[in-house]
């Protein structure tokens, strides 16, 4: 069976997704599939500019000169058994093949619910993106077969679809599994590895995403106001002007574009991961924390509560003085144990063997 992957157009905030795609390519070529994986080509892209007029670039790229490079080469690719789009934002490109060949993933639908008004999903839309958004969602409702990477994100494209396409029953939950590896290493090894960042063992908390809005990264640093000795170490640095940065700006060390290695190696030296997001599709670096073995402190929203299961302690992210007691709670070793106990127990859910077993039996209902 030749299966044809499309990844997402290779922009700065596609990787998580192109991860994604390298790693049901391995998951798929384990299996004995013949697997290609393409990517929407970047043509504009390749000329730097303004970070305003790159969006623009990059919506050109993605939307323009690669649906007309899908078109015309689109022959050769339905050539494949099955064509399984990546990244629910390509749902434009359902035209351009067999769609009796088709899957795609939904990893959120968070800018849709955004374009939409739901002031839950914290995601602002220009008048552009509403118009975008719009028609990403009706490609994807017209999609037969769907792998929903959270009973969250299913639950809303279902409420999101018109009656008819509500009624599909190939629209699935498919739990994600690692895209990258996090072995963790010896003590000895992990302090000598930390100087290299000038970090310690358990002296810090670590925050791992953007500066989006809904990652309510402000939070943070309210926390970190409230108590003087607390570290963050985070990978995407705040924007030096905040005021509540300044404040605070001595506790705060920023590591961006860290390798998968210095990454695992920052996550098992951190005393807890504190995710304080208002909303997620997914959440990565819950499950990344535990399977680290280190404490998670996350917000207290349905999707966290989904995917971290009983291994977390949960905030209301409007309440930073709540993430510092949850913060404070795991210096009593019975709680932080037990919090890694269980964080290990519920990564079991995300391994590869019960992904692939998933996708493969949607793929058996084309």
């Amino acid at each position: 069976m030749k299966i044809l992957l499309i990844g997402n157009y290779q922009g700065d905030k596609q990787e998580s997704m192109n991860r994604y795609a390298n790693m049901l390519k391995q998951e798929l070529t384990n299996q004995s599939f013949s697997v290609k994986l393409v990517y929407p080509p970047v043509v504009l892209g390749l000329f730097s500019s303004t970070k305003k007029v790159n969006k623009w670039i990059g919506y050109i790229d993605k939307y323009v000169i690669s649906t007309i490079y899908f078109y015309l080469i689109g022959k050769f690719y339905n050539n494949y058994n099955l064509i399984h789009i990546c990244d629910h934002s390509n749902a434009v490109y359902r035209k351009l093949f067999d769609s009796k060949k088709l899957v795609i993933t939904c990893h959120d639908v968070l800018a849709i619910r955004g374009a939409m008004g739901f002031n839950d999903a914290y995601c602002k839309t220009s008048k552009t993106g509403k118009y975008l958004q719009k028609s990403i969602l009706n490609n994807l409702t017209k999609f037969k077969r769907i792998a929903c990477v959270s009973k969250t994100t299913l639950q809303q494209l279902q409420e999101l679809s018109n009656e008819k396409n509500s009624k599909v029953t190939h629209w699935r939950y498919v739990p994600n599994t690692f895209n990258q590896a996090f072995e963790s290493v010896g003590l000895n090894q992990l302090d000598e590895e930390l100087k290299r960042f000038e970090l310690k063992r358990d002296s810090y908390i670590l925050h791992v995403g953007s500066d989006l809005e809904r990652k309510n990264r402000r939070s943070l640093l309210e926390v970190l106001d409230l108590n003087k000795n607390l570290q963050l170490v985070i990978t995407h640095p705040f924007r030096i002007d905040l005021p509540e940065f300044i404040k605070v700006k001595n506790q705060v060390f920023t590591f961006s574009k860290l390798s998968n290695k210095d990454l695992a190696l920052i996550y098992q030296g951190a005393s807890a991961l504190v995710f304080p997001s208002f909303s997620e599709g997914f959440g990565w670096p819950i499950i990344e924390a535990q399977k680290s073995g280190i404490p998670v402190i996350c917000s207290d929203i349905f999707i966290h509560r989904e995917i971290a299961g009983n291994g977390a302690l949960f905030a209301n992210p409007n309440n930073p003085v709540d993430f510092l007691n949850a913060i404070e709670s795991i210096n009593n070793l019975e709680i932080r144990n037990g919090l890694i106990a269980k964080g290990f127990q519920n990564i079991e859910r995300f391994n590869n063997q019960v992904f692939i077993k998933e996708i493969l039996s949607l793929y058996r209902n084309l």
